[in-house]
């Protein structure tokens, strides 16, 4: 067999690159030095290679940016600088950014492009090589192993009023020292981690630090407090290091204070918690508190602190990977007897993969035995999802896991199952992370704050609730037809109807309403092919809602001279089409309410009101005004036409 590959138009993009690189080295060779022509034109190449936005400029224009950031990156002083270069006959502005190859920077700026109101866009951030003798550059690559590596970083912002461009240009000054500060310290709050190993009583965390200090977690700042400092602990002054700007949205001191004051009056002696108060690099992250109390008498217990944030590739990595959690899997696992490469060894291996890191680490044998054999149970529930509640890092907060099949999940699933969650424990959430590791699972994890110091979570009751929700609408259906006619006939129906209801109709009807149109078609007569019932309204739907059922379509013009006189107004109307047995039903869903006062709610006159339409339909009654006095006066189809019978007669008179 013969692949032939094509990259459509790359080789037109490359001449087109390179017939501009020529046009730019033709005007840049104007330049007084000779070194001076080499490093601009090395220079075009970095930004003009692969295909940017520098391409679509103008040659002239794009020599002269060329020799403007080149004078940005020749000026530059440590420990950064920030440039504005003005775009000729344009309100658009480029924002050069000269620093070292500090970490976070770009996806902090990343995390800025998508939650500031400020429009501007990343053009380029190529990593430079540069030698300087003196203040003279002598040397400049973009893959050199040798020199200064210097961050280049350049910004179109797009025409904004100064204001708005001195805060974005103090937001981002502000991201620039955070990260000079986190390059000089961490290396020195990471050795201050480490030392805790040696300490007695945090020898169980041992592997749990190891891990952190190897790379998941990123700290911004060590702190340490003595037992006689817990109740005059600063926190004004950690609170401003973080949210310098008192005038930004959620800034909350108090609550800030709260929050430490609730971690250093625990008892425990760790604590993982997430803090209000978002981390001042990776915008879109919140700042992490980590706790180690070492116990002591007198002012010896002392609380070893570190605020940070965790590192996203290793928090959502697989467990298995770290070898101290892929021990305690296989160890579980082997409490458990579970055959090694068996369907049932593979599925739990999978989903433990599932769970947070921190809480993995905590779960000591009892509790990871007794999970592990509540979800081999779960392995024989395919299409229901799992409910975990697992040891939570932080003594105030409950961690849960919520274990979905793949083929279960929905994007508009998060947002149920976590206002579900809140709702029934009364809690709010702190943080909520979905974990995809490519296998058949995905997890769901939720850390959730009570506000209370007891929670009583009946968790089989809890799971139950949640597989309601997140239960697919056939296997609803399914169950509900089992529930109502018995698993024989249930099974039978189920079989009949499994593929007529269309995804629109899944989409707006509940499982409960499509059993009561299956047993209206069931009854639906064979001489006049026309039924109707009347559903009462629900969550998905306020009103009452008409259902007509056909084997031939019938138009709006039929129904809505009908519903008018007998004194209903239609708020919407949608029509079905079922394919059942080679043949199609068609429902006509309308739902309706009264347009002025009316005698009873429409459950009691659900009989009368059906009665009355079919007959109309059917042409065995007129359809005019006088049908309104059955819902404005509960008459019956026979009595207002007994009543048109008197009014005829009168008017014949």
């Amino acid at each position: 067999m013969k692949v032939f590959l094509t990259t459509g138009n790359f080789a037109l993009k490359t001449n087109r690159q390179r017939r501009k690189l020529k046009a730019v080295q033709y005007l840049l060779d104007g330049d007084k030095t000779i070194e001076n022509r080499r490093f601009l034109i090395k220079l075009a190449e970095i930004l003009l290679f692969p295909d940017s936005y520098f391409i679509s400029l103008p040659t002239p224009l794009l020599a002269s940016l060329m020799t403007q950031i080149f004078g940005c990156i020749e000026r530059h002083a440590e420990p950064f600088s920030i440039h504005t270069l003005a775009l000729s006959n344009d309100l658009q502005q480029l924002i050069v950014i000269n620093c070292r190859n500090l970490m976070h920077i770009v996806d902090s700026l990343l995390v800025l492009q998508e939650n500031q109101n400020t429009p501007f866009q990343m053009l380029a951030h190529p990593v430079l090589s540069i030698k300087r003798q003196g203040q003279a550059i002598t040397s400049l690559e973009n893959n050199g192993a040798s020199g200064t590596k210097q961050l280049l970083i350049i910004l179109r912002l797009e025409a904004v009023s100064e204001a708005n461009k001195k805060r974005f240009l103090q937001r981002i000054e502000h991201l620039l020292n955070w990260s000079l500060k986190l390059d000089r310290d961490r290396p020195q709050v990471l050795d201050k981690l480490a030392t805790l190993k040696a300490v007695e009583e945090f020898g169980r965390f041992t592997a749990l630090i190891d891990w952190l200090v190897q790379g998941a977690f990123i700290p911004f700042k060590a702190w340490q407090v003595r037992q006689d400092s817990f109740e005059t602990f600063d926190s004004e002054s950690i609170y401003a290091e973080f949210c310098p700007d008192r005038d930004a949205p959620g800034y909350d001191e108090q609550r800030f204070s709260n929050e430490l004051t609730g971690v250093l009056m625990r008892t425990t002696p760790l604590i993982v918690q997430y803090l209000s108060v978002p981390s001042p690099l990776i915008h879109g992250e919140q700042l992490v508190y980590l706790g180690f109390r070492q116990s002591g008498s007198g002012d010896r217990e002392c609380e070893h602190g570190f605020f940070g944030v965790f590192d996203d590739t290793e928090l959502n990595g697989m467990a298995c990977k770290i070898p101290f959690l892929c021990r305690k899997i296989n160890h579980t696992l082997e409490l458990i007897k579970s055959n090694g490469n068996s369907y049932e060894y593979l599925q739990l291996r999978e989903i433990l993969n599932l769970f947070p890191k921190i809480d993995l680490f905590l779960l000591d044998e009892a509790q990871s035995y007794l999970i592990v054999q509540s979800l081999k149970r779960y392995l024989y529930r395919p299409e229901g999802i799992k409910l975990l509640i697992l040891s939570s890092p932080s003594p105030n907060r409950l961690s849960a896991l919520i274990v979905i099949p793949e083929h279960l999940y929905k994007e508009e699933m998060d947002d149920i199952l976590r206002d579900k969650l809140c709702s029934e424990l009364s809690c709010t959430v702190e943080y909520l992370q979905k974990i995809v590791q490519g296998g058949r699972y995905i997890g769901l994890h939720l850390i959730l704050n009570p506000g209370r110091d007891e929670v009583s979570v009946d968790v089989d009751c809890l799971d139950r609730d949640l597989n309601r929700l997140a239960r697919p609408w056939l296997v609803s259906l399914r169950r509900i037809m089992e529930r109502a006619y018995g698993k024989l006939e249930g099974g039978r129906l189920w079989q009949h109807y499994r593929n007529a209801f269309p995804l629109s109709y899944q989409a707006m009807m509940a499982p409960r309403y499509a059993l009561k149109d299956i047993r209206m078609i069931e009854q639906m007569p064979a001489s006049s092919g026309l039924t109707i019932s009347l559903l009462s309204p629900c969550l998905q739907f306020k009103l009452y809602r008409l259902h007509f059922f056909s084997l031939q379509e019938r138009y709006l013009d039929e129904y809505i001279p009908i519903l008018e006189n007998l004194n209903l107004r239609v708020m919407d109307q949608v029509q079905f089409r079922l394919a059942i047995d080679g043949g199609t039903v068609f429902i006509r869903s309308f739902s309706v309410s009264a347009v002025t006062v009316q005698s009873e709610s429409f459950s009691k006159l659900k009989d009368r009101l059906l009665e009355g339409i079919r007959v109309v339909l059917e042409g065995k009654a007129e359809s005019d005004a006088l049908n309104s006095l059955l819902v404005l006066a509960g008459l019956s189809w026979q009595q207002i036409d007994v009543l048109r019978a008197y009014r005829n007669y009168y008017l014949q008179l």
